[in-house]
Order: structure tokens, then C-alpha cells, then sequence
């Protein structure tokens, strides 16, 4: 779900081999989408860890503002 919300797709495009090659496209989509954003981030691990952190801080937006 948070690959959804970060980069816009929960896959990598099933043309792609399966394994390390869709897994690497997933982690350089990632990282472009922290540069678009002027995060600094060192290498795409950390690309993803801000990925699932932008996810549940705006699920927690969500629950909030339904909240009000």
C-alpha cells in the first residue's frame, strides 16, 4: 500500500523480470520521488524508509481530519 501512495503504483511493471530487476526499479522509483520532493536520502533504503514514513504520517492526517 505504501508503494501506492509514495510512487504511484504497489508493483513494478510486469514487464520487467521478475526478482532483482523489478525489485531495483522499485527502490530507483523511490529514490527519484525523494528528489522530486528535495529529500536528501543516501541510498534507496532509506528512499524506501521515507516512503512508508510519508504513508502512515498521512494515513494519521486522515484519521485526524476524520476525527474533527
Amino acid at each position: 500500500q505504501w508503494r501506492k501512495h509514495f510512487i504511484g503504483r504497489p508493483q513494478a511493471p510486469k514487464e520487467l523480470p521478475r526478482g532483482k530487476v523489478r525489485r531495483e526499479w522499485l527502490k530507483q522509483e523511490a529514490l527519484k520521488v525523494c528528489e522530486l520532493r528535495g529529500w536528501p536520502v543516501k541510498t534507496d533504503d532509506e528512499a524506501e524508509a521515507v516512503g512508508i514514513l510519508d504513508f502512515v504520517l498521512a494515513l494519521e492526517a486522515e484519521r485526524k481530519a476524520e476525527a474533527a
